[in-house]
């Protein structure tokens, strides 16, 4: 693998590990129905949600539709970091790709 390939690699997956998992353990916190966490705490976990919502949006709608949801939700949020990496990865790839691709037509 080369070393770009490699840095592209590394860096999409700390990016989803980050972005998936912090939508992830939001959704975990609303199924267990943590009890009067805070207003605070509140805000912050709606703002995780607004910003996580391309991933999270299908886990959403299962909370809600499912009695017991924390199963169906980890495999679903599963799925979404898999994807979520493969994109990330090949966006973060071709933008090294087109920037060693300049540097090398600048010398």
């Amino acid at each position: 693998m080369k070393p770009t390939t490699f840095s592209a690699f590394k860096k999409s997956f700390f990016i989803t590990l980050v972005y998936v998992g912090s939508g992830t353990v939001t959704l975990l916190i609303m199924c267990v129905g943590w009890d009067s966490p805070g207003e605070i705490i509140e805000g912050l976990l709606a703002i995780i949600l607004l910003i996580t919502i391309p991933v999270t949006c299908i886990s959403f709608a299962i909370i809600y539709s499912d009695p017991h949801p924390v199963d169906s939700v980890l495999l679903v949020q599963s799925i979404m970091f898999l994807l979520f990496w493969v994109i990330t990865f090949l966006w973060f790839n071709r933008k090294k790709k087109i920037n060693s691709n300049q540097d090398t037509t600048i010398d």
